[in-house]
């Protein structure tokens, strides 16, 4: 009888992390790597279940938007979110506020 391995919540973030960056299938990152489909399934339901996850920073991106003089704006800001949240601000936020409020609603939002 083969022993199973025993896995960390630490092992699961790698795994996902992982799979996240390789840009494959389920499937394929699972051969790949020699585990079964189902190790890549349970972790990645696992780890995001348990608000575990570590953001993969290369899934935000920013330009950087220089303004070259003031510009006065007559519609309010308008942003929209993950699980169609909109967000109408007179002003645009701060960049960190973004980023912050975009992860928590993935998070809050995923499947």
């Amino acid at each position: 009888m083969t022993k199973l391995k025993q896995r960390t919540v630490a092992d699961g973030r790698q795994i996902l992390s992982g799979w996240e960056k390789s840009g494959l299938s389920q499937e394929k990152f699972a051969k790949q790597v020699g585990i079964s489909v189902s190790v890549v399934r349970y972790w990645i339901g696992r780890v995001r279940k348990l608000g575990a996850r570590k953001p993969v920073t290369s899934a935000v991106r920013f330009v950087e938007v220089v303004e070259k003089e003031k510009v006065v704006r007559r519609e309010p800001s308008i942003l929209e979110l993950p699980g169609g949240l909109r967000l109408c601000t007179p002003d645009l936020p701060p960049p960190q506020y973004v980023a912050e409020l975009s992860m928590a609603c993935q998070r809050k939002f995923s499947c």
